[in-house]
């Protein structure tokens, strides 16, 4: 015999908009930093727990999210749900992990580079993302050869996913290093 744990995470504080969202009061035992991935709430009526499967919602601000429930159309409906308790079940409770650099900057291979402060070819292309030992580098291959940047997040400025531009701001000089290599 298997039994529920149940969760509690939050009260249905008020309605959001005209087609049937609600805004819940999110518990203080649940954590904020870690974002909770329910496919559905269930809220408590008199002594039972209904399901309520969750067509989408917004990240939680201020112990606070907007959320869009699948039987909940319009917000005539969504007001006899105001001051339900919300609770979850534990194995609905996922958190997400955070997809390391490495995954993310793969995503990018084959986009055409563009730098902020030098001219490169027009054939600048992000060839490859190796994790290195203490430092992950990402791999350009221009005309004249290729070289080396170090993953910073701030050597990002950004990403043209429709264009496949990928633009960045490498430090100084580091370009030419590799530049000069090859004239030698």
């Amino acid at each position: 015999m298997s039994t529920t744990n149940w969760l509690e995470f939050g009260v249905v504080d008020r309605v959001h908009g005209l087609q049937g969202a609600v805004v819940i009061r999110i518990s203080k035992s649940i954590l904020l930093r870690n974002v909770l991935t329910c496919s559905t709430f269930f809220l408590e009526s008199t002594d039972t727990k209904v399901p309520y499967p969750v067509i989408r919602y917004s990240p939680p601000v201020q112990r606070g999210m907007v959320v869009w429930l699948e039987d909940v159309k319009h917000r005539d409906e969504a007001q006899k749900l105001v001051g339900s308790v919300v609770w979850i079940q534990h194995r609905d409770v996922k958190t997400p992990q955070p997809e390391s650099p490495l995954q993310t900057l793969s995503d990018y291979l084959g986009y055409r580079v563009v730098l902020t402060d030098e001219p490169c070819g027009e054939e600048a292309r992000l060839i490859d993302v190796r994790q290195m030992p203490g430092q992950i580098m990402m791999e350009i291959e221009e005309q004249w050869g290729t070289w080396l940047c170090p993953f910073q997040p701030a050597f990002i400025v950004s990403v043209d996913q429709s264009a496949r531009i990928f633009t960045l701001n490498p430090p100084v000089g580091l370009r030419s290093l590799y530049i000069s290599e090859h004239e030698d």
